[in-house]
C-alpha cells in the first residue's frame, strides 16, 4: 500500500473522537465521546471523574484548535488535521531523538491509557484491551488480534510509557506494518479507504444527478415560458 495513502488514512479516519465519522472534528464529537466514555464508566453528573473527564476533553479541544484550526472555523478539517501533523513531524525529526507528539495528545493518551486500564494496575491487559474498543465499534476478534500484535505476542507488557511509544508511532510513521498502526484495534487500512472512496464516488454522483435534475427543471421552464409568448390572444 502507498505510504502517503497509508499516513492519509491513518491520519484521516481515525481523527480522535470523530464520533460520526464526518471527517471533520468539532466540539460536539468531542462532546459526545466524553458522554460515552463516561457512561461506560458508570461516572455521573457531578461526579469528581465526569467533571474531570469534561475539563480534561474542554483544554484538550482548545489546545488542538490552536494548533490546527488555520481558518477559525471552530472545526479541524483532514486536510488541517494532515497539515498540522506535517507540520509538527517536520519540525520534530532530528537523528537521534525520540519520538514526540504535541502537548495536546500527551494529555489525551494518559488519559485513554487510564480508560484502558480498567483495574488500574499499571497495565493494559487484553480483557480491557476488548472492553473498550467494542464500545467503539471494534470487534472482539480484530481487538484480540491487534493486541497480540502490539503485545509481541503476548510477551510485551503495556504499560503507560510503552503505549505512549505506540501511540507516537502511530501518528508519526507511515510503515505499514509499525506495531503502533494497530493500536486502534484496526487491522485493515485499505477497508477504511475503499470506504471513503465510495462515500466519494456517492456524493459525486448524486451532485451531477441534482445538477442534472436543475438543468432539466430550467430547460422546461423555457420551453413552457416560449410555448406560452407563441400563442395568440383571443381578442373575442
Amino acid at each position: 500500500m502507498n505510504d502517503n495513502l497509508l499516513s492519509k488514512e491513518k491520519k484521516t479516519i481515525y481523527l480522535p473522537n470523530n464520533v460520526n465519522k464526518d471527517g471533520c472534528l468539532e466540539w460536539r464529537d468531542f462532546e459526545q465521546a466524553r458522554e460515552k466514555i463516561c457512561k461506560m464508566s458508570g461516572w455521573e453528573p457531578g461526579s469528581e471523574k465526569f467533571d474531570k473527564t469534561k475539563n480534561l476533553f474542554v483544554d484538550i479541544w482548545r489546545k488542538l484548535q490552536d494548533c490546527a484550526d488555520e481558518n477559525c472555523d471552530n472545526k479541524i478539517s483532514a486536510d488541517e488535521w494532515v497539515k498540522m501533523w506535517a507540520s509538527y513531524i517536520k519540525h520534530h525529526s532530528d537523528p537521534g531523538e525520540v519520538a514526540k507528539v504535541p502537548d495536546w495528545v500527551e494529555e489525551y493518551v494518559e488519559y485513554k491509557f487510564n480508560l484502558f486500564d480498567r483495574t488500574a494496575d499499571g497495565i493494559i491487559d487484553i480483557e480491557e484491551f476488548e472492553y473498550v474498543l467494542g464500545y467503539f465499534g471494534i470487534s472482539p476478534p480484530a481487538a484480540k488480534s491487534a493486541f497480540i500484535i502490539i503485545s509481541q505476542n503476548m510477551e510485551r507488557r503495556i504499560d503507560l510509557p510503552y503505549y505512549k511509544q505506540l501511540v507516537a508511532e502511530y501518528y508519526r510513521s507511515d510503515d505499514p506494518g509499525a506495531l503502533g498502526t494497530f493500536i486502534n484495534g484496526k487491522l485493515d487500512f485499505c477497508d477504511g479507504l475503499e470506504d471513503a472512496q465510495i462515500r466519494n464516488d456517492k456524493n459525486h454522483r448524486d451532485n451531477q444527478q441534482q445538477h442534472s435534475h436543475s438543468q432539466q427543471q430550467q430547460q422546461k421552464q423555457k420551453n413552457q415560458e416560449q410555448k406560452h409568448a407563441a400563442t395568440p390572444t383571443s381578442n373575442g
